[in-house]
Formats: structure tokens, C-alpha cells, sequence
């Protein structure tokens, strides 16, 4: 799970939509054992299956690289014109895990800096997530294949109350880990324009 979350995310580091990529596999190995759980969820038995095409859309917020956080940054804490602008921009598509205005707006696409983020942030999510669902502290995911509704709504939908907690805690920790290396990009951004308006 580990290394395709990595792959498409550099895939998506070139341009390139890594989530169409590894659609095919991730379907070809979590699809089961997600259709195992809804069928067991449906007739009252214990899931036991982490790792399903339901996990994945757990952790998709804001799209591949957690970047809902990503965007609420750009959104409450922008210095520079350009970044307010696609903060507002973004937000709302962020909310159903669509990222492509920060993708290629802000841009990540061969930005070294926000690369940093974007690689290690979905890893540490996989890793905490599988810990918090082996633990039994936030149920495993109910439904074969999620869908695209708006953050908190779908960890509702995946995983009941305890998935709407768990979202938001991605959330917050996606926007502590993206705001120092967005600082150094709006204040670039920032400095340009101060230049710019001389």
C-alpha cells in the first residue's frame, strides 16, 4: 500500500495523474476484501479486512498527498495576492478530493520544496491509519468503493463516527505538516509581488 500511494504521488510530482495509475491495481487487490466487509458489515458479522478500496478513499483528502490541509493553508494564511486567490479557488474542490488548482496553480508538479510534504504526508497517513483500525479505535471501512462526497461526510459513510473523528485529525495534521514549506513559498510569492508593485 505503502509504495503505490508513493508511486502515484510521484507520478503526480511529473504532471502525471498518479491515482489513474494505480486505480487498476488498487482495484485488483483491496476490491475483495472490501466487498468481504460490506457483506459481513450488511450481516451483522466482524470486518476484518484494513487494507480495501474504502481505506484508500479514507485517506484521499483533498486528493493524493493529503492536500486539504494544503489548502486551508492557502486559505486562512496567505500573505501574497496569488495565494489567497487560489486558496479560494481550491477549497472547494479540495472538499471532494480534487487538487488539480493546487497541483499545477500552486504549482507541486516539479516544485522541489512542497515535494517534501506531498511524498512523506500520504506515507505517515497509511501508516497511522492502519495502526488506529488494528488498535479498534476507528472501525474498518464498511463499503466496497467509496464515492466522491465531501470530506467528514464520507468518513461517516467508510467507517461511522469514528471515521469523521479520524478525518479531521488528518486534516489538522495535514495542515501542520504543509504550512512551513507553504511559508516559504508565499513568502517567495510575497517578496515577488512587493517587487513587482515598486
Amino acid at each position: 500500500w505503502e509504495l503505490l500511494t508513493l508511486f502515484a504521488s510521484i507520478c503526480w510530482f511529473f504532471g502525471i495523474h498518479g491515482g489513474q495509475i494505480i486505480m487498476p491495481m488498487l482495484m485488483l487487490l483491496f476490491m475483495q476484501p472490501g466487498v468481504q466487509n460490506q457483506a459481513n458489515y450488511l450481516a451483522g458479522k466482524p470486518m476484518t479486512n484494513i487494507l480495501t478500496m474504502g481505506f484508500f478513499y479514507l485517506l484521499s483528502l483533498g486528493g493524493i498527498g493529503n492536500t486539504i490541509g494544503l489548502a486551508i493553508d492557502m486559505f486562512f494564511f496567505s500573505k501574497s495576492k496569488r495565494f489567497k486567490v487560489l486558496g479560494k479557488l481550491a477549497i472547494a474542490p479540495a472538499l471532494f478530493g480534487i487538487n488539480e488548482p493546487i497541483m499545477f496553480g500552486m504549482p507541486i508538479v516539479l516544485n522541489p520544496i512542497m515535494a517534501v510534504p506531498f511524498f512523506l504526508l500520504p506515507q505517515v497517513n497509511v501508516l497511522l491509519t492502519w495502526l488506529v483500525m488494528k488498535m479498534g479505535w476507528v472501525a474498518l471501512p464498511r463499503l466496497a468503493m467509496g464515492a466522491t462526497m465531501p470530506v467528514l461526510v464520507d468518513g461517516f459513510l467508510m467507517c461511522g463516527i469514528s471515521g469523521t473523528i479520524w478525518e479531521i485529525f488528518l486534516i489538522l495534521l495535514s495542515m501542520i505538516a504543509y504550512l512551513p514549506f507553504f511559508k516559504v513559498q508565499d513568502g517567495m510569492a510575497y517578496n515577488e509581488e512587493m517587487k513587482g508593485s515598486k
